[in-house]
């Protein structure tokens, strides 16, 4: 303890007990003493135990960072402090928020108990749960944080802790070697992962195009690479029925901060495999010319070019466009030009192009002939 004129200061040794800054049942108390408290005269003060004033404001305790609707936008920031909370009505004056992830902006603010969280407008940038720069701020308001003694709160700019656990933003399946069956899924989160170490147990991969299997999981800054061991049946690059389905794991899809991924269900993957088209196959019959071949995929647009003369290049003279496949793997297609359409004899170049609902296209094989008489 110390006196300077009429002040006598008590410092408190803190206790080992949880963070309180409410008065509560805290009462101080002073005995005569010859050497304590007293005036030039030698006049001693005492006083029975009283509560003193709160002067103290309410500490944060902590300060965390959300992505509530796991959507990978960050959309929350709750702020835990110390005691009870007066009525906030101070709207986001007292707030600072800077570099928001994804670009968002505070919307609102509202206090229940010891917590004020602070509702955030998700911004147009790309998906981010990554607290990166983010800060937040509390300026002293007398409508703003403060507890029911009117003592402000305030505190500088503060990296929130990071809450907010990866997201799945997309997820899309390749035939990496382009031989027509699919090899590999990736899944692209919005913020980069934790080293993964849960080898393929977290993962359920359904109806794999081609009869493949699931046989190592890698992960990149923010993407998890699904390396699928071709299967023996027929080559086929549609989706079809596959799905990809993930488990929350412990070692698996989490973030620096080890937010686990939540759990995803069955899902469709993307189409990022183009169809494969084989060698071009010409017939020729009576006044006309057949084309056929076969693709891996049964769906999309499939349209034949022919020019004239022994190369794909130059001025499209026809276009003739397949209108149904066959009914399995490899698909099988035809195309017959009309009687006396094509120039007996004429040399003429075909080019098929098959552009899948996905929008993958593949410019296929061409063939060189001589059309039917």
């Amino acid at each position: 303890m110390s006196v300077t004129g009429s002040t006598a200061t008590l410092t408190i040794s803190e206790g080992p007990n949880p963070a309180d800054t409410a008065v509560g049942s805290f009462t101080v108390a002073l005995a005569t003493n010859a050497n304590g408290i007293r005036d030039a005269a030698g006049n001693q003060s005492s006083f029975a135990a009283t509560a003193p004033a709160d002067k103290a404001a309410p500490a944060r305790i902590t300060l965390e960072m959300f992505d509530a609707n796991a959507n990978g936008k960050v959309d929350q920031v709750k702020g835990n402090l110390l005691g009870a909370l007066a009525a906030y009505t101070a709207a986001t004056a007292p707030w600072t928020l800077a570099n928001v992830p994804s670009g968002g902006t505070l919307s609102s603010v509202s206090v229940t108990g010891s917590t004020a969280t602070l509702t955030i407008s998700e911004g147009p940038n790309p998906a981010d749960t990554a607290v990166g720069s983010f800060t937040v701020a509390l300026a002293t308001n007398a409508n703003g944080i403060r507890d029911a003694a009117g003592n402000q709160s305030s505190f500088a700019a503060t990296a929130p802790a990071d809450k907010a656990a990866p997201a799945r933003i997309t997820l899309e399946m390749f035939d990496a070697n382009a031989n027509g069956k699919v090899d590999q899924v990736k899944g692209t989160f919005s913020e980069p992962l934790a080293a993964y170490t849960a080898a393929a147990a977290p993962w359920t991969l359904a109806n794999v195009p081609s009869g493949g299997t699931l046989s190592s999981v890698s992960v990149t800054g923010s993407t998890a690479t699904l390396t699928i061991s071709e299967g023996a049946a027929a080559a086929n690059t549609a989706v079809g029925s596959f799905t990809v389905a993930m488990t929350s794991n412990a070692a698996g899809i989490r973030d620096g901060a080890s937010n686990l991924a939540p759990t995803v269900g069955v899902t469709a993957p993307t189409d990022k495999a183009a169809p494969i088209l084989s060698t071009v196959t010409r017939t020729g019959g009576n006044h006309n010319d057949t084309l056929s071949g076969t693709t891996t995929e049964n769906n999309g647009t499939m349209t034949i070019n022919v020019y004239g003369g022994a190369n794909a290049s130059g001025p499209i003279l026809f276009t003739y466009t397949v209108v149904s496949f066959g009914p399995s793997s490899p698909f099988t297609w035809s195309m017959t030009s009309k009687n006396n359409e094509l120039t007996g004899n004429a040399q003429y170049t075909a080019q098929v192009i098959h552009v899948d609902t996905a929008g993958n296209q593949s410019n296929g094989p061409t063939v060189t002939f001589n059309a039917t008489p």
